[in-house]
């Protein structure tokens, strides 16, 4: 179960331009918060199939969330060297109540401890994204990655592979991982994933009660995200680069 979740997002834009030889600035400003709550459940098993290899697996469930959505909008078009400085103008809000379905997801995970520095694992997991669905107050559904009603979306599930190793260096008082892999992590699109790869490496210090732990991960697409710019399709280049960090203290 999930209360009082939800997120807000802003857009705020602002052009110029000239429109029958008379110069005009365009301006938009939008807000939209939405409000999140549902129930769904996740299910883990582990298993030790003996002193080297376990296994894992993980599903989680689909569900309906209740999505509460406020919208409020500014626009305006305003032409300065008209008199009396000539503008026009729209203001729009309004609340209404929506439904998220949520997809289903499950992965498996195969872990090798060779010795007691070294370990190697890989999993796969797969998220079905052609259940995910927006179903409007006004009766129309919708996927939410397209935009486009829910009988015009082609949209497949995504699968997620990744391997990585880790290598412990261990001292009279201290512990220091040393960990590495790489990844596929594609991104649900029209007819077909999108591409992404990538790998991450990462390091810490276990000492005493504190752990720490930091790692950089570098994730990459390339002609991905197609968006229309005027009548033409448009292809994007993506690099991210992130980096993780955390302090445990046992108690």
């Amino acid at each position: 179960i999930f209360q009082d979740n939800g997120w807000k997002s802003t857009y705020n834009s602002k052009s110029t331009g000239t429109f029958a030889g008379f110069p005009f600035t365009d301006t938009a400003n939008m807000r939209d918060k939405y409000e999140m709550s549902g129930f769904n459940y996740n299910a883990g098993i582990l298993w030790s199939i003996n002193h080297i290899f376990s296994m894992g697996a993980v599903f989680k469930s689909p569900f309906s969330a209740k999505l509460k959505h406020d919208h409020s909008s500014v626009t305006a078009v305003t032409y300065p060297t008209l008199p009396p400085n000539f503008s026009t103008h729209n203001e729009v809000s309004y609340s209404e109540e929506q439904t998220l379905d949520m997809p289903m997801s499950y992965g498996l995970g195969l872990a090798a401890r060779l010795s007691d520095v070294l370990t190697f694992g890989i999993d796969v997991y797969r998220t079905e994204w052609g259940d995910y669905v927006l179903h409007g107050a006004n009766g129309t559904s919708t996927n939410p990655i397209t935009g486009k009603p829910e009988s015009q979306s082609d949209i497949g599930a995504t699968t997620q592979v990744r391997i990585g190793g880790e290598y412990l260096i261990i001292g009279n008082r201290t512990i220091v991982p040393i960990r590495a892999g790489v990844f596929y992590d594609p991104e649900p699109s029209e007819k077909n994933p999108a591409d992404f790869w990538g790998f991450s490496i990462g390091s810490g210090v276990v000492y005493k009660r504190i752990v720490y732990d930091v790692a950089y991960q570098y994730r990459f697409g390339r002609d991905v995200r197609t968006t229309t710019v005027g009548d033409q399709p448009s292809h994007q280049d993506v690099d991210q680069h992130t980096v993780y960090m955390s302090v445990i203290y046992h108690f």
